[in-house]
């Protein structure tokens, strides 16, 4: 088998064994009821937690734990959480529409259906794409899903509508 030296040089780097190093942890962030409603929100939405875990006791004694001069008043509830989330959304929607109205061209779209193996079920997404063109006149292509949607039945056209 003939491999270029660069090629085998390559592979063997990947294979050599590399020292772990440790960075220091980061100092703790001056606490602040907005920082721990954000992360919360975020922990909500990221690890697909339902809302009511910033009401459940256990979660509200894991956050007093980190930080015991915590104050009752301090941790975010279900709803503040669900308001945090539906706020973002609405910003980051409206922030969405400004940047493909800002588009000099046309907007095109894309849409796949397709069935999830855990769950066994069907889904639908649509996808913005178009051209950005910043200050200095680059032009960047940006995608960004508009539309996602579980779709009862089949994928089928007729099904879809």
């Amino acid at each position: 088998m003939c491999i270029p030296k660069s090629v085998k040089k390559a592979q063997e780097e990947k294979t050599k064994q590399k020292k772990l190093e440790f960075s220091p942890a980061k100092p703790p962030v001056e606490f602040t009821r907005e920082r721990v409603l954000e992360n919360v929100a975020k922990h909500t939405a990221i690890d697909n937690q339902a809302l009511m875990l910033a009401d459940k006791i256990t979660f509200r004694n894991c956050l007093t734990a980190m930080r015991p001069q915590t104050k009752l008043i301090d941790l975010p509830t279900a709803h503040d959480v669900g308001v945090y989330l539906h706020n973002a959304f609405v910003s980051e929607m409206n922030k969405l529409k400004a940047a493909i109205e800002r588009a000099p061209g046309k907007v095109s779209a894309t849409a796949d259906g397709w069935t999830a193996d855990a769950t066994k079920m069907g889904y639908l997404g649509m996808t913005a794409h178009w051209i950005e063109v910043n200050d200095s006149s680059k032009w960047t292509l940006r995608s960004e899903v508009v539309g996602f949607r579980l779709i009862h039945g089949t994928h089928a056209g007729s099904n879809l509508g």
